[in-house]
């Protein structure tokens, strides 16, 4: 609907800021001046007339009564006296009939003078969505979402909110979770992937089981094999040694016995002499004792003899000995030393079956563990397409509940608002300034009049366009700005 009505006068008695004043406001006007010029209050002036309720700072100090008068372009007016402690609206039309109920037909009006779209322009990305959901309301609830995407459950958020909010929570919610529940299926994508390859070149447990008992069975021989031939060569050792010792002893007895004889035949020879001797004692004293030494030289040449005899038996003997056993050591050495490498290799080749069937017994566990982990990501990629669906139904129910509003192509995405796919903050300026007017006319019922503070903030292109666009969209503009001026000025009024 086109506002047809506009504010041709306005008339402030003992107000904030104002004894007596008038001002006749065209299709833009705007109150300028330097600071405490009481720009803001005639803007809290006008606000005030049209809102409800009671404000008793609006009086000014010492009065004890105020009245504002707005006389508007279809010949009504609006009376609004504030006293102490209550504040009286009159609302008379053409004629200057009093009508009942004044604020009936006020509330209308209400919220197109309470929305600033110097705010909107300004504002937050958050406030600039509840603005928006201010002026272009819808109904839905989260029930209704919830329906739209399947069933996927979405927490309702924290207060109350508005359609368009509550539609953005529950994407962002949809969104956040997909999100997620991606980065949880490329994880155990990621982690199948390890598990798949530590599992892919494991060995059969049965084919290593197998080899390990062949190459214990063939370690065992080749002990036992080593055993037999250190045995045999030990035998062989202490035969030839038992043989050395007989073939010894044999001689040392024929050695014994031939000089045995030897001694015994000279000391029976030297016991009959002695016998003979004994009756001629003292004739042959000196003849005995000269015999004696003699055969006591004999017996000690005959017992050298011997004895170097028997000492070079032994020695050689022991040449033999020693010959006989580095000879034998060597064949036991040979005999263990042929053994050692192929052992050795057997035993290294067991220890590594053993490892690998350890490896391949810890592998049965990660086998399960690559079961559970593709059953989660079967369930993960379940997740992820629903939330897929969720984000899109939610994605079309938004699309098409804003395809009834009056400003087409106007979404929030993401928390933030965004205009024909594009960011607000990155709109051109033109562009912000054109939609900041649409959405507060939105809230325009039959009065048209926009109520914005702080133009200062735009430029004097931006203030260009600004004014340009409210009075294309047929709305009235009372608003402020601060400049150099040392008096309050009205731009835009009779």
């Amino acid at each position: 609907m086109t506002p047809s009505i506009r504010i041709v006068r306005a008339k402030f008695f003992d107000v904030v800021g104002f004894d007596e004043f008038e001002v006749r406001p065209g299709n833009v006007c705007v109150a300028s001046g330097g600071n405490a010029m009481n720009k803001t209050n005639f803007l809290r002036c006008i606000r005030a007339a049209f809102g409800g309720g009671h404000d008793a700072e609006i009086l000014r100090h010492g009065a004890k009564e105020g009245q504002i008068v707005l006389e508007l372009s279809n010949g009504y007016s609006l009376e609004t006296r504030v006293r102490p402690d209550k504040t009286d609206r009159v609302l008379k039309d053409e004629t200057g009939t009093r009508l009942s109920k004044p604020m009936t037909r006020l509330q209308k009006w209400i919220e197109a003078t309470t929305l600033n779209p110097i705010e909107l322009l300004h504002a937050s990305k958050s406030e600039r969505v509840k603005l928006l959901a201010r002026a272009l309301p819808f109904d839905v609830d989260i029930d209704r979402i919830v329906e739209a995407a399947g069933g996927e459950p979405c927490p309702g958020p924290k207060g109350s909110v508005s359609g368009i909010e509550l539609l953005a929570h529950a994407e962002e919610h949809y969104f956040a979770a997909r999100r997620g529940q991606k980065q949880v299926r490329d994880e155990l994508r990621k982690t199948e992937a390890n598990l798949a390859r530590s599992v892919a070149d494991a060995p059969n447990t049965d084919e290593l089981t197998e080899r390990r008992e062949e190459v214990r069975a063939r370690l065992q021989s080749l002990r036992a094999n080593r055993e037999r031939d250190t045995s045999e060569a030990k035998a062989g050792s202490e035969k030839a040694l038992a043989e050395v010792a007989a073939q010894v002893e044999r001689e040392l007895s024929q050695i014994r016995s031939e000089h045995g004889g030897d001694i015994g035949s000279a000391q029976q020879e030297k016991a009959e002499k002695l016998a003979d001797f004994a009756e001629r004692i003292r004739e042959i004293e000196r003849e005995r004792d000269a015999f004696k030494a003699k055969c006591d030289d004999r017996i000690r040449a005959i017992e050298k003899q011997r004895d170097e005899r028997l000492r070079a038996v032994e020695e050689t003997a022991e040449e033999e000995r020693e010959a006989i056993r580095q000879q034998y050591a060597k064949r036991q050495e040979g005999a263990a030393a042929q053994y050692t490498t192929p052992i050795e290799e057997a035993a290294a080749e067991e220890s590594r079956i053993d490892e690998q069937l350890r490896d391949a017994h810890r592998l049965e566990g990660v086998r399960s563990t690559l079961d559970d982990t593709r059953t989660k990501l079967e369930q993960a990629d379940a997740r992820v397409n629903r939330l897929d669906t969720a984000v899109s139904a939610v994605r079309k129910l938004r699309v098409e509940l804003m395809a009834d509003l009056p400003i087409k192509d106007l979404e929030v995405r993401d928390g933030e608002l965004w205009y024909a796919g594009t960011r607000w903050d990155l709109l051109e300026e033109s562009r912000q300034v054109m939609l900041a007017v649409d959405i507060a006319a939105q809230l325009a019922g039959e009065i048209g009049v926009i109520v914005a503070d702080g133009l200062e903030c735009l430029d004097a292109g931006r203030f260009r366009q600004f004014c340009e666009a409210v009075e294309s969209k047929g709305l009235q503009l009372i608003g402020t700005r601060v400049s150099d001026s040392n008096e309050l000025e009205f731009v835009g009024s009779e």
